[in-house]
């Protein structure tokens, strides 16, 4: 199949593991990515030299040098949706095709109706989703797994949690293994694998979302015949603070609820107790983490909140090699030979536990 040339807007720390796992996409190579103007990333040395594709902010330059223009949500969530529509048609109109890796709520119609009158393709990722309405969630049961079940989870968002999840995707997958996922972000179908279900925000009954969850993981398990599966939590799993409204852990607690998986993976900032995490995953999830990928991130709790910023990679070094000492298994998901170890060690854990 050949793939189409692509380019990714609006481009933002958000969207750095779309660039590093690029050969994820099915249909479509990305060619460039396009950052708007006065955001400082087409100019930053830092993206310049990490990333494998030109970075522009030329967004009608970039336009006419593609054949598709993948829509992503960054994290600069003040950015207008007015102005991400107004792109859409431009490019609909330059004759582009149109994908969109997030929820456009009351705005679908629109850029459907803007897709068909200049003749597009639209792939919209909840096209592809599955429909829960069709799954056997009445059969008020919890069934098990024939494959082995990876979660990743972390201590809240923006801990290069999603990163991990395709890292551990293209290993195993270069070892031979057949991996079904499901992403802890929207837009996963685009990359071939599953979007965290919409019911697990939109249903009102916890209970129903314990139970329809476990239904949507074995009828991808049934239909899909993995080797292993993969499971991104979104959200943080514990509160940084008292009375904190934030990374409450509760998709983490539904998702334990529903499934117990066979290794867990667990996404932390550099100056978080690990022992904390350990006994709250114990006693709250009922799961154990087997290994520990420290980013260099820290929080700083404040009366007012929560400051975060980032560390060198030295302090990272030295966080892992602390863990280590104690008896947990950490690695530096800057250091290449870690990267790669993660995988080797999630394999060898479950051979040895017989999974």
């Amino acid at each position: 199949m050949i793939k189409k040339k692509s380019i990714i807007y609006p481009f933002d720390n958000k969207s750095i593991p779309y660039v590093k796992f690029k050969k994820l996409f099915i249909n479509y190579e990305i060619a460039e990515v396009c950052s708007p103007p006065g955001w400082g990333i087409a100019g930053n040395k830092k993206f310049l030299n990490d990333l494998p594709v030109k970075i522009s902010s030329d967004f009608k330059k970039s336009v006419e040098n593609c054949e598709a223009v993948i829509f992503t949500l960054p994290r600069k969530l003040f950015l207008d949706i007015e102005l991400i529509i107004s792109k859409i048609k431009y490019a609909a109109k330059k004759g582009k095709k149109i994908v969109v890796m997030f929820d456009l709520y009351d705005r679908e119609k629109l850029v459907r109706d803007v897709c068909e009158e200049y003749g597009v393709d639209l792939e919209y990722y909840k096209d592809m989703a599955i429909n829960y309405n069709q799954l056997n969630k009445y059969i008020i049961n919890l069934e098990e797994f024939t494959a082995p079940i990876i979660f990743v989870a972390g201590d809240k968002e923006d801990l290069n949690k999603f990163e991990i999840q395709l890292l551990l995707k293209d290993n195993f997958e270069e070892e031979g293994y057949k991996v079904s996922q499901i992403g802890s972000r929207s837009g996963c179908e685009i990359l071939g694998f599953h979007s965290f279900p919409e019911f697990m925000f939109n249903l009102k009954n916890e209970e129903d979302k314990v139970y329809v969850f476990n239904k949507f993981i074995r009828h991808i398990e049934k239909t899909e015949k993995p080797d292993l599966i993969i499971i991104g939590i979104p959200g943080g799993a514990f509160p940084l603070r008292e009375n904190s409204k934030e990374n409450l852990g509760i998709k983490h607690f539904m998702v334990s609820k529903s499934i117990t998986p066979d290794f867990v993976v667990h996404c932390m900032m550099n100056n978080i107790n690990e022992d904390v995490i350990n006994y709250s995953s114990k006693n709250k999830f009922g799961y154990d983490v087997d290994c520990y990928c420290v980013v260099n991130k820290e929080v700083e709790l404040r009366d007012t909140g929560e400051s975060f910023y980032v560390v060198n990679k030295s302090d990272v070094t030295k966080k892992v090699l602390k863990m280590n000492e104690k008896g947990f298994v950490a690695y530096d998901i800057t250091n290449e030979f870690h990267r790669k170890k993660i995988s080797d060690f999630a394999i060898d854990m479950l051979c040895k536990n017989g999974v």
